[in-house]
Parts: C-alpha cells; sequence; structure tokens
C-alpha cells in the first residue's frame, strides 16, 4: 500500500500458522500480546515444564493465568482467615504477589490488578527472524525493537 507508518497487530500473530502464511511480509511485524512466552521466558519454560509433566498438555496463557487467579485466591482466603466475602475483599485489596503472568496488586477503589510494566504487562513482541519476541517491557524482554523496514 506504500504507507510509511509503524504497524502494530493485535493478536492475529499469535496464531500459529501466521508466520508461516505471512512468510517474509510478517518481518518486524510488532504486536500485542505476547503474555505467555515458555519458548523465550524462564518462568513461563519453568510453568510450561510442570503443565506437560502433571497434566501431559503444552501450557498456554490459559493455564498460567488461571493459575495466578486460583493461587490469587487461595493466598487471600487463607490471608483473610475466612470466608466471609468483606474480609476476603479486604485481603485482596492487600494483595502483592509475584505470579507466572505478572506481579498481582489491586486497585483498592475499583478491584482492579493493576497493570503495567512493574505488575501485569501486556507485552509488546516483533516477529524477528521467523520468531515472536517480546521488545517490551525491558523486564521480560527477549530481544530489543528492530526499526520496521517500511519506516527506515
Amino acid at each position: 500500500m506504500g504507507v510509511k507508518a509503524l504497524h502494530i497487530a493485535i493478536y492475529y500473530p499469535n496464531e500459529p500458522d501466521f508466520v508461516q502464511q505471512a512468510g517474509d511480509a510478517a518481518e518486524g511485524l510488532l504486536w500485542t500480546p505476547l503474555d505467555f512466552d515458555p519458548e523465550h521466558n524462564s518462568a513461563h519454560r519453568a510453568f510450561s515444564g510442570k503443565m506437560r509433566e502433571k497434566l501431559q498438555v503444552e501450557a498456554t496463557y490459559d493455564h498460567a493465568f488461571g493459575y495466578d487467579a486460583l493461587n490469587n485466591a487461595v493466598d487471600s482466603i487463607g490471608r483473610a482467615g475466612s470466608l466471609k466475602p468483606k474480609e476476603i475483599v479486604d485481603a485482596v485489596a492487600l494483595l502483592d504477589r509475584q505470579g507466572i503472568v505478572g506481579r498481582y496488586v489491586f486497585d483498592a477503589t475499583t478491584h482492579q490488578a493493576k497493570a503495567g510494566p512493574e505488575f501485569i504487562p501486556v507485552p509488546i513482541a516483533q516477529i524477528q527472524g521467523g520468531e515472536s519476541l517480546i521488545i517490551w517491557p525491558a523486564g521480560v524482554a527477549a530481544a530489543g525493537y528492530q526499526p520496521q523496514s517500511w519506516v527506515k
């Protein structure tokens, strides 16, 4: 199309056949979110290995997030020392724990998990050499950003 602008994709490069089907046209593409990357992230790799060993399945983001959510609930119930909803909510508000996909800290007003590089990141990946590599945030990056060829 001749557009000399940054292009970023949402989710579809996460489909297993995308890079194979797009070929060289995918090279340099930025995309989000690559939330679970057992190939390049050691914590994700360790979790994936445990899933394969215990359940004979390949781990996905759904497994990692589910594992984190369950552990957040168990941790909060344990700290509350009760099954009373108000006490559990109060314990969740104080939660600060490292999970598989990030650090869980909840906003006491909105009750939402905080997002960002030091909490639950929304990683940006780039296709480099035919594979998706996280380039941001730095704490989970497997590579550095390479300017897309069409915007150089």
